[in-house]
């Protein structure tokens, strides 16, 4: 078990990987910076030469007031990956930019992607920036049979904020985004009245929604779920509960669920 506190760095953060094969398990990542750049917590490159496929797998661990760009607790770009994700407490990670986001993959390969029992409390924020939880840019699958898969996520909102828990741009070879056993919440009783949160934003993909619930939560600019059609983004909701949601917008009407072709 190890404690990296209080690192910094201009264009990563605590702990820099460049390997095919690494487990993560057991460790705090608290008070890190990438000040100007991305990856607070964990920033994963690829071995350019080797060319290899990477294999990470991020278990047990906290991160806790990291603060960053993109991907603040963790950013991964480019190449071939199987990550694992798994038991992992994420609390009051914050960026340094508007649109900046928590967990980011870019441009990533993906043979395999599965993230269970992971937990997440937003108890401070910048009302003033949206930020994204967990992003993904051209994100591509390997074998039509694999997709991206979110499983007993639970999200604690605590905080005035604005933005987007899963954001989904330019998916290619229609990805599948499997989301089961997602809780989203905001306390009951506890006053937080600028808050803007999106479940879903995707302008791709094939978006799977099961066995969920999402509650106690104000949108003044978004939809709860967000699809934009031209892109083909489609999706499926079973067994998920929506309560006391309050949609607030003043640009146009919105609902729970919104699509456009825009």
């Amino acid at each position: 078990m190890c404690k990296l506190i209080r690192n910094s760095d201009h264009k990563f953060g605590s702990l820099y990987i460049l390997s095919e094969s690494t487990t993560i398990t057991g460790n705090s990542f608290i008070n890190n910076k990438a000040e100007n750049g991305n990856g607070a917590a964990i920033y994963i490159d690829y071995d350019s030469i080797a060319d290899s496929r990477t294999s990470v797998t991020i278990d047990n661990n906290r991160f806790i007031n990291n603060t960053g760009e993109q991907g603040i607790g963790i950013f991964y770009r480019d190449k071939q990956i199987n990550f694992t994700l798994t038991r992992n407490y994420f609390e009051n990670c914050l960026s340094t930019i508007d649109g900046g986001s928590l967990i980011h993959f870019r441009n990533a390969t993906i043979q395999e992607f599965l993230a269970i029992d992971n937990s997440f409390l937003m108890s401070s924020s910048d009302s003033n920036k949206n930020i994204y939880l967990v992003e993904f840019i051209m994100p591509r699958i390997l074998d039509s049979n694999n997709l991206i898969s979110f499983d007993s996520m639970k999200i604690e909102i605590r905080a005035d904020m604005t933005g987007n828990i899963f954001r989904i741009d330019d998916a290619l070879n229609n990805v599948t985004f499997s989301f089961n056993n997602i809780t989203v919440f905001k306390p009951q009783g506890q006053s937080i009245k600028q808050s803007s949160i999106s479940l879903i934003n995707a302008d791709s993909g094939t978006i799977v929604l099961t066995n969920s619930s999402i509650s106690n939560l104000n949108s003044s600019s978004y939809s709860i779920v967000t699809l934009t059609c031209q892109n083909r983004a489609t999706l499926t909701a079973q067994n998920t509960t929506f309560s006391d949601i309050g949609l607030q917008s003043t640009i146009d009407s919105k609902d729970i669920f919104d699509s456009t072709s825009k």
